[in-house]
């Protein structure tokens, strides 16, 4: 067999790859990722702030929460997490998790119940990157 490398990761290659883990991690009982997203607007419909949470099975990955610097100080980073959290209980979810870096937002995860359960240090320009989890009480 002759195979090539080359650095041009095509929308295609990732479509492949994202089928391909999907079947197997399918293949070892890993229920597929599903995403789930909340989404504040303005009056003329644009995003202002956007929580995307990544499902597999009974658990949620916070993989965004972003609110547009204009719109922040506001609460609507509670509110969307909030929100995340409501329909992570209705859906009886047993934890969700969250990672982020030092400087930006651990202090606010943990005032919204998470705990910190890792955290590597200097992950990218000295920065730590933290890990959090919460156990849902409905779990």
């Amino acid at each position: 067999m002759n195979y090539q490398i080359d650095n041009n990761y095509t929308d295609e290659d990732e479509a492949r790859v994202i089928a391909g883990f999907a079947a197997y991690a399918e293949d070892h009982d890993v229920p597929p990722r599903v995403r789930k997203a909340f989404v504040y607007r303005d009056g003329a419909g644009l995003c202002i702030a956007c929580l995307e949470m990544q499902i597999a099975g009974k658990q949620g990955y916070i993989k965004t929460l972003w609110v547009d610097d204009k719109h922040r100080a506001q609460g609507l980073a509670k509110a969307l997490m909030q929100e995340a959290e409501g329909f992570a209980y209705s859906e009886g979810f047993a934890m969700l998790f969250v990672d982020t870096f030092a400087f930006q937002a651990p202090a606010f995860y943990k005032k919204c119940g998470f705990s910190q359960i890792a955290e590597v240090p200097d992950y990218i320009a000295g920065h730590s990157r933290v890990f959090l989890r919460k156990v849902l009480a409905a779990a």
